[in-house]
C-alpha cells in the first residue's frame, strides 16, 4: 500500500470497508479541548517520540555523576532531551 501524500486531513476507517470518514484536523483539535483530551494526547505523543521525530530532541547537558573518565581526562559528555527524556552519551566525535 503506498502513503497518500500528507494533508491536513484525518482518516478514520472502520473495520468494515465501506465507509470512510475523512475529518479535518483542525476539528479534531477543537474536539479534543473541548473534551478535555489534549493534554493526554500530547502528553502520549511526547512520551512515544513523536514530538521529537518531528520537531527534534530538545538536548539539555547532564551533570555527570560518576567517576568515569575519557582518556583526555575530562568526564564524558551527557545530554537529555527534556521532552521525551532519551539520553546520549558522547563517544569520540558523535552522540550515542
Amino acid at each position: 500500500m503506498q502513503a497518500e501524500p500528507i494533508t491536513n486531513k484525518m482518516v478514520l476507517c472502520p473495520c468494515t470497508n465501506t465507509v470512510r470518514w475523512v475529518l479535518s484536523v483542525d476539528i479534531v483539535v477543537e474536539r479534543l479541548r473541548e473534551q478535555g483530551d489534549m493534554t493526554n494526547l500530547v502528553k502520549k505523543l511526547i512520551e512515544s517520540g513523536d514530538v521529537c521525530a518531528v520537531i527534534g530532541h530538545k538536548w539539555e547537558s547532564i551533570p555527570h555523576v560518576t567517576s568515569e573518565y575519557r582518556q583526555d581526562g575530562d568526564y564524558p559528555a551527557h545530554r537529555k532531551c527534556a521532552l521525551c527524556g532519551k539520553t546520549e552519551t558522547k563517544e569520540p566525535g558523535v552522540w550515542k
